[in-house]
C-alpha cells in the first residue's frame, strides 16, 4: 500500500504554517483510493495558533496568493480548526500515517510537502512517520506521463484545486495511471 500526502500552507519555507493535511491510502496498481473509502481518505485542519507559538512563519506572498484562489479552496484551507492542541493532532495523524503496510509515501513534491511536514513534526516533538528513502515524487510521474507517446486519456481533476484532499486524490490518479502503463 502507498499513501499520497498533500498540504496547504501559508508559506513555502520549512517553517511555513500548515493549514491542512490530506492523506489518501491507495494501491499503486489499483483504481482510486483503497477501500473502504472512509478508512483511506483523511483531511485535517491544523491548530494554527500552536504552530505560530512554536515558530511557524507566515509569508506575505503566500497569503496574497491565497487571496487569488477559488472561494471553495480558501474555505477548505482556512476552515476553523478544532481546539485540539497541535501536538495531539500530530500524534493522531502520525498514528494513522504510520500504517505498517505503507511501502511508499508520495507528494507533489516531497521537497515541499514532506519537508514542511517533517519540520512541523520535529518542532512539536512528534516523530515523523517516514524515512527519506520511502518518499516518491508525483511531479516526476507527471513529467514522464507527458513524455509518453502511448498516453491514455488524461484524468480529469475533480473538486477544487488547492484543496489538499482533492489534490491528493488527483495525484493518486496520476500515479496509478503510470503504474498501469508500466505494467503493459
Amino acid at each position: 500500500m502507498h499513501v499520497m500526502i498533500d498540504i496547504e500552507t501559508l508559506g513555502v519555507k520549512h517553517t511555513a504554517p500548515v493549514l491542512t493535511i490530506a492523506a489518501v491510502f491507495f494501491e499503486p496498481y489499483g483504481d482510486g483510493p483503497a477501500t473502504p473509502v472512509e478508512a483511506s481518505q483523511f483531511h485535517w485542519v491544523l491548530n494554527r495558533r500552536d504552530q505560530m507559538a512554536g515558530g511557524a512563519l507566515i509569508e506575505v506572498e503566500t497569503l496574497e496568493w491565497w487571496l487569488n484562489q477559488g472561494e471553495e479552496a480558501r474555505k477548505a484551507a482556512f476552515a476553523i480548526p478544532p481546539d485540539t492542541p497541535l501536538t495531539e493532532q500530530l500524534q493522531e495523524i502520525q498514528g494513522i500515517l504510520a500504517h505498517p503496510e505503507v511501502e511508499k509515501v508520495w507528494a507533489n513534491s516531497p521537497s515541499f510537502d514532506l519537508v514542511i511536514l517533517r519540520s512541523l513534526f520535529e518542532r512539536t516533538g512528534v516523530g515523523f512517520p517516514y524515512m527519506f528513502w520511502e518518499e516518491m515524487d508525483v511531479r516526476t510521474v507527471r513529467n514522464l506521463l507527458i513524455a509518453m507517446p502511448s498516453l491514455e486519456e488524461w484524468p480529469a481533476f475533480e473538486g477544487d484545486q488547492h484543496n489538499a484532499l482533492h489534490d491528493a486524490l488527483y495525484q493518486v490518479k496520476l500515479v496509478q495511471m503510470m503504474y498501469r502503463m508500466l505494467k503493459r
